[in-house]
């Protein structure tokens, strides 16, 4: 189930293909011949349409915004199915179906907000539970703020240490991409955003692997903020057969810092 080949322009359209059709590359220009195992060059340089960046009721900031939606649900819309939008009425796309869809949650907290939301999961008796879900948005937002404090600090918060959300969510996730990837005509990809946001500036990244394997966990900001230890476990997931890339999301939002000339430390 090997799915990987991607390019982004610069313009947002995105072309990407499964093993079966590939855009074409400059070994094609020069004649070069074709490194060993990767498919033959598209001539016809096909560009597909798709999303790299979607997040489903696993993220802890689309839950608190109503988000009900599956990854399973995500694959439904970009596949010309219809929906049910946060307000409660149909959708679909009226240009039609998407040729690729990556749902790319975020990894810290993944899948907490709905546990919390639960009442016989052990998470819905955090002090906080009731205001994060209350009519009043002012106790909302105050609730809600312990999160995003804990993204711009990089530290997770206690209660969730165990990651059994995460490991649920992050299953449900590649799950889908699985039941949902049909060979030759519509392409899923396993994906998450790694939403590193020091002092409240993005240095999120969507992270997307390239088959059916991935990771056990993600890699999160809450390991580590700093985009080089990203990097290195990326290193260590290809060194075990899994290929991956990192997208720089809203790098406009870094405060600069996403272009830093100058290493982390």
């Amino acid at each position: 189930m090997k799915r990987l080949a991607f390019a982004i322009c610069v313009a947002a359209l995105v072309s990407a293909c499964g093993q079966a059709e590939v855009a074409a590359t400059s070994d094609q220009q020069t004649g070069a011949a074709q490194p060993a195992g990767r498919p033959a060059a598209n001539p016809l340089r096909n560009a597909f349409f798709g999303d790299l960046h979607l997040h489903t009721r696993n993220s802890f900031d689309a839950y608190i915004f109503n988000v009900r939606t599956s990854p399973d649900d995500a694959y439904t819309y970009a596949k010309g199915g219809t929906i049910k939008h946060a307000a409660g009425f149909d959708l679909h796309m009226k240009s039609g179906p998407l040729d690729f869809l990556a749902v790319t949650d975020h990894s810290e907290y993944l899948g907490v907000l709905p546990a919390i939301d639960t009442p016989s999961d052990p998470y819905s008796s955090v002090p906080y539970a009731k205001e994060l879900f209350s009519t009043d948005q002012v106790a909302v937002n105050a609730a809600f703020r312990r999160f995003a404090d804990t993204l711009n600090q990089g530290k997770r918060m206690p209660e969730y240490s165990d990651l059994r959300t995460v490991k649920s969510a992050w299953r449900d996730i590649i799950d889908s991409a699985k039941r949902n990837y049909e060979p030759g005509k519509f392409t899923t990809l396993i994906g998450y955003e790694f939403t590193s946001a020091p002092e409240g500036r993005n240095l999120h990244r969507n992270v997307i692997f390239a088959g059916d394997a991935a990771p056990e966990l993600p890699y999160t900001a809450l390991e580590s903020q700093n985009p080089e230890d990203l990097w290195r476990w990326l290193d260590q997931q290809r060194e075990q057969g899994m290929e991956a890339l990192s997208i720089p999301h809203n790098s406009n939002g870094s405060n600069g810092t996403m272009f830093e000339r100058t290493m982390w430390n």
